[in-house]
């Protein structure tokens, strides 16, 4: 029914290339033009073929300034009568025979990528509304992944940067299942405002009121109050809360109320709680520590708070949430926030990570905002003729490629969704990665248009599309297929989130290709007829005479703009000039170079301090802690497994491997905390006991295997 359709439509006239009975004849544009699954090339000994050979009516000057395909008709090919080959230019290319293997297989892989895209565009062509209603429908069949079976959000950092198959993952899922996370930490380093010595009287008072402030936090929450004590995280019956001040614990306050005093205390050795006797790390609670020639304390720059609240997290949507800690840590930072007299503070509590990314993020959007309404005008800027004035203006042509983006968006996280892939913050950056790639598209496809109807502007719309999408598809399938493979490549990776970051983004620009090359096709179509009809772009219902709007973009005797003007005269010619093509080469060979000798230059480093905007509290304790405190590194839980600390021989293996870590030069001897010690030395001073109990003496349960050992 199509090729008698055909056969009815409009003629073009064309010219003969041979002597035959059908020159002068009129043909239809299917044979002076076709696109063809297979292609074959001239013979060596004639510049065109013997075969009548219809072509377009060009004049010889504009033929000799076009290489674009000659037409040669032939014998029937396949199914299709009378219909032979296009070869891509007008040179003799020599015979089939004469072409390799794999020359005979690209020539028709891209004869049947042309001729498929002409059909597909010859359709939209000519029905653009059922296109637009089926691809819509596409999208809302894929699209429905994200609401069954769901789309599922993680941000726990162990899921998403841990692979799933180390022996890092399975030991924090051991320490998880049986310890839990059961603390939220805090910490606020102390310095004077006048840069002297925190081991002062009134530093160290400052210190305490500022400690006893934190201790009388409460907060309304599930219609009662949290004090301290209700969501502090205790160890045995107290609150963990270190700093110095529990050196002085059960002393008299004229017995630290010098200078001398204070100092006599920190130079003790070892220096313990004196209620509980644990040993206290004088690194930990003291940073910027100056010595004299002896090795004594003779101040310190500052002095450290640390504390624990109790972690009541659930797991929300992938998300870890506990409203209650994060209400309470509001609390505490309205305090620390405050103006303190004569004191410096910089802190952190659990909630500062997410709160300053969090405002980083929500900064900006804006700025993200802003670039996605450049993109759209530069693209209605460079997609509209405005030679035609409003008439040419391509703003809803423009809009709707953006949405074809939104409708690829969606459906290749509904994909992903039915594949039980997750969704990370990561793919937050999806959208940008997908909008670059698809505006890219949308200029190849309508750049192709405006140079086929600029050719053939007598050709009808659905040819004009069918032609425009056989030469724009076959290109830009290319590129989406490259780009689509390299992601693949990518999925391998072993880290979660990554990996699945590539299955996105691969989904995401294969479904920017269909949606580009259906649903953008479709409205472009739609937008046609309204240029047909000089009617306004976006208000289509008025129509307005196809004139420039300015003297500017007035129309050229030769087409060209005065940027396609000013590229290939003036540019395009100072690059021809041999002088400027030798400074060229040399130039982007030294850049090449200089780019090779700086990769030998790189370092890798992840600090987390780049991450956090500038001004920012966080970013203050970070630099304090780097700078004060840098004589302790990262802690190291050790936990046993199958370890019966029943026997003598066990308990005496666990003790060795404290003392051992206390030998290890790379780590601090103070910082060593073993459960086994901390034990033996409340029941020496018979300080083992139950909350609200007065016995010294009780009997100790414990978990088997569950015995850790934390070092600095």
């Amino acid at each position: 029914a199509r090729r008698r359709a055909l056969l009815a439509a409009p003629t073009s006239s064309v010219r003969c290339e041979t002597n035959s009975p059908s020159c002068g004849a009129e043909t239809p544009w299917f044979l002076s033009r076709p696109f063809l699954p297979r292609r074959t090339r001239p013979p060596n000994d004639a510049s065109v073929s013997q075969q009548p050979s219809p072509i377009r009516n060009v004049d010889a000057e504009n033929l000799a300034a076009m290489p674009e395909a000659i037409v040669t008709l032939g014998e029937p090919a396949g199914s299709k009568e009378g219909f032979e080959a296009v070869s891509l230019n007008n040179k003799d290319q020599g015979s089939p025979d004469e072409m390799s293997y794999m020359e005979r297989v690209a020539e028709r892989v891209n004869g049947a990528l042309t001729g498929f895209f002409f059909r597909v565009g010859l359709s939209i062509g000519t029905t653009p509304r059922k296109w637009l209603v089926g691809t819509f429908l596409v999208f809302l069949v894929f699209t429905t992944g994200v609401a069954y079976p769901g789309l599922t959000n993680e941000n726990r950092s162990d899921k998403l940067w841990v692979p799933s198959d180390t022996q890092a993952q399975k030991d924090l899922t051991y320490v998880d299942g049986l310890y839990g996370s059961d603390a939220r930490f805090g910490e606020v380093i102390v310095k004077p405002a006048d840069g002297d010595s925190a081991l002062r009287p009134e530093i160290f008072e400052k210190m305490k009121t500022l400690v006893a402030r934190i201790e009388a936090a409460t907060v309304e929450w599930d219609g009662k109050t949290l004090t301290w004590s209700d969501q502090c995280f205790k160890v045995g019956f107290r609150c963990a809360l270190s700093h110095f001040g529990i050196a002085f614990s059960g002393m008299a306050a004229t017995d630290y109320d010098t200078e001398a005093e204070i100092l006599a205390r920190a130079n003790a050795n070892p220096l313990r709680h004196l209620i509980t006797q644990m040993p206290i790390n004088v690194d930990g609670v003291m940073g910027g520590i100056t010595r004299d020639a002896s090795g004594a304390i003779t101040g310190a720059k500052a002095l450290r708070i640390g504390f624990l609240t109790q972690n009541n997290e659930v797991v929300v949507n992938g998300d870890g949430e506990d409203l209650r800690g994060d209400a309470y840590e509001q609390v505490l930072l309205d305090i620390l926030n405050e103006p303190h007299e004569g004191l410096d503070l910089s802190f952190i509590v659990q909630r500062s990570f997410s709160d300053e990314f969090g405002n980083a993020i929500n900064a900006d959007l804006g700025l993200l905002q802003a670039a996605f309404v450049l993109i759209l005008t530069y693209a209605a800027l460079m997609l509209s003729k405005w030679d035609e004035g409003c008439v040419g203006s391509r703003v809803a042509v423009t809009f709707s490629g953006i949405v074809a983006i939104g409708l690829a968006t969606g459906s290749a996280y509904g994909v992903c969704s039915m594949f039980g892939l997750f969704y990370s913050p990561l793919m937050n950056v999806l959208p940008f990665l997908l909008l670059g790639v698809g505006v890219d598209d949308m200029f190849v496809i309508v750049n192709a248009y405006d140079l086929e109807t600029g050719r053939n502007p007598s050709t009808g719309l659905p040819v004009r599309i069918g032609r425009c999408l056989a030469s724009a598809g076959a290109s830009i399938s290319v590129t989406s297929a490259t780009d689509m493979f390299a992601f693949l490549i990518g999925s391998n990776t072993s880290l979660p989130a990554l990996r699945n970051f590539c299955f996105y983004a691969a989904f995401g620009i294969l479904f920017t290709f269909f949606f580009q090359c259906t649903w953008f096709v479709a409205w472009l179509t739609v937008d046609e007829w309204r240029r047909a009809r000089n009617g306004r772009d976006v208000l289509c219902c008025l129509t307005v005479p196809k004139n420039a709007c300015c003297v500017c973009c007035a129309p050229r005797p030769d087409g060209r703009t005065k940027m396609g003007r000013w590229m290939g005269d003036v540019m395009g010619g100072f690059l021809a000039k041999p002088v400027v093509k030798v400074a060229t080469i040399a130039a982007f060979a030294a850049i090449a170079v200089g780019g090779f000798a700086g990769c030998a230059l790189m370092q890798i480093d992840a600090d987390v301090n780049n991450f956090i905007p500038g001004g920012s509290y966080l970013k203050e304790w970070i630099g304090d802690t780097n700078t004060l405190f840098r004589s302790l590194g990262d802690g190291i839980s050790i936990f046993t497994r199958d370890f019966d600390i029943t026997t003598e021989a066990n308990a005496q293996t666990l003790l060795a491997a404290s003392i051992a870590f206390k030998k290890n030069p790379h780590v601090a001897p103070e910082s060593v905390r073993s459960w086994l010690e901390a034990f033996n030395t409340h029941r020496k001073y018979g300080l083992v006991r139950f909350p609200n109990s007065t016995a010294t003496v009780c009997t100790y349960s414990y978990q088997k295997g569950l015995l850790p050992l934390t070092v600095y």
